[in-house]
This record gives C-alpha cells, sequence and structure tokens, in this order.
C-alpha cells in the first residue's frame, strides 16, 4: 500500500468551502437581521408601541442564540469531514484548493 495520500476530489474541496461560507455568511446575515430588527424596535418606541419593543430584544437574543448554534454545529461537521477525509486517504485540504471557487477556507 503506498503512504502517498490522495487529492481530495472538486466535490470534497467544494463541500469544504460551503461549509465554510455558511458559517460567514449565515452568521453575517443573522447580525444583520438583528440590526434591523433593533431598528424597528426604534421606531415602535417612536409611536409607543412598548409591547413590541419588549418582545423585539427577546427575539434579538433568539436570532444570536440560533447563529450561534448554527457555526457550532456547522463547525463540528467540518471537522467530522476532515477527520474521515484524512482516515480514509486523502491529503488535507488547502486555501489553495479553496482558490479554485473563489477564495480561502478561513484557515
Amino acid at each position: 500500500m503506498s503512504d502517498k495520500l490522495k487529492d481530495p476530489t472538486k466535490a470534497q474541496v467544494m463541500t469544504g468551502y460551503m461549509l465554510s461560507r455558511a458559517r460567514t455568511k449565515g452568521h453575517k446575515y443573522a447580525d444583520q437581521a438583528a440590526e434591523c430588527l433593533i431598528e424597528a424596535a426604534e421606531e415602535a418606541k417612536e409611536v409607543g408601541e412598548l409591547p413590541a419593543l419588549l418582545l423585539v430584544a427577546e427575539d434579538v437574543a433568539d436570532i444570536d442564540i440560533a447563529s450561534g448554534k448554527f457555526r457550532k454545529r456547522l463547525a463540528k461537521v467540518h471537522k467530522r469531514l476532515r477527520r474521515r477525509m484524512l482516515k480514509a486517504g486523502y491529503r488535507e485540504i488547502t486555501d489553495d484548493d479553496f482558490a479554485e471557487f473563489g477564495g480561502g477556507g478561513g484557515r
């Protein structure tokens, strides 16, 4: 058996790249949604809708919690995929591999 590691397939590289992008972009969009919600709360406050303002604080917190859970879960999936690929005899995916799809993987 050869000790040479196999090159990852394009689909394997794309999977890693998309997981990385999903973590980054999903978090970014969740933050933007929370900012918009805070602005909506300010608008509600201006017209005297205090109950709406109080509910918004809970929703912002829920967005933050969901975003954190989403990122953490994707990180676990990504790590598991890396381990499985290494165990199957594939070399580590590098930022150079990701460059073909438009950027680095954040390492």
